[in-house]
């Protein structure tokens, strides 16, 4: 088919990266409410880590984004000619 695994696997690392933090909130959100969990919901401990884990996804995928940007940027000031695609 054409397809390079090696590639697939890198967007894929980077799309479950992105998507984690949502998840990761809404998980924490309905396992630390009675309401939803009944006997079994979260300790205190376990939501403390669960939002420390959030945390730590969310600024890593903000993190990856403006990383992104700032290489754009970069890249138009070292070679303006051929790299840059700000403008496009």
């Amino acid at each position: 088919m054409g397809l390079d695994a090696v590639k697939m696997l890198f967007w894929c690392a980077i799309l479950n990266g992105i998507l984690a933090p949502p998840l990761i909130f809404l998980i924490v959100l309905l396992t630390s409410g009675a309401k939803v969990m009944g006997e079994r919901v979260n300790s205190p401990l376990q939501r403390v880590l669960g939002w420390i884990t959030f945390t730590i996804m969310a600024a890593a995928a903000i993190a990856l984004r403006l990383s992104e940007a700032y290489l754009k940027v970069l890249a138009c000031t070292i070679c303006p000619g051929r790299l840059c695609t700000l403008g496009q």
